[in-house]
């Protein structure tokens, strides 16, 4: 496994991190790890952007011809927009 070292915390930072740890029963340590993974799964991955902008083309292609208020009004009105 991988160690980080992190120099310079604010007191006051380390303060709320140390009485955070205490709070659930956990080490400095444990804690942070725990915090920089849950970090890790909720931060959209660069893929994840990627495959949106992809996805964004494609719909673009296919109604790219619509403008957004014709496209709402024809989805109102219930046509089909292919």
């Amino acid at each position: 496994m991988a160690t980080i070292t992190v120099k310079n915390i604010p007191d006051d930072v380390y303060a709320k991190v140390k009485a955070s740890a205490q709070d659930q029963h956990r080490s400095i340590n444990s804690y942070i790890i725990d915090l920089l993974a849950n970090q890790s799964r909720s931060t959209p991955s660069a893929k994840s952007a990627i495959d949106l902008l992809e996805e964004m083309k494609r719909v673009q292609q296919r109604i790219g011809h619509l403008r957004l208020n014709d496209s709402l009004r024809e989805v109102r009105d219930g046509n089909d927009l292919d």
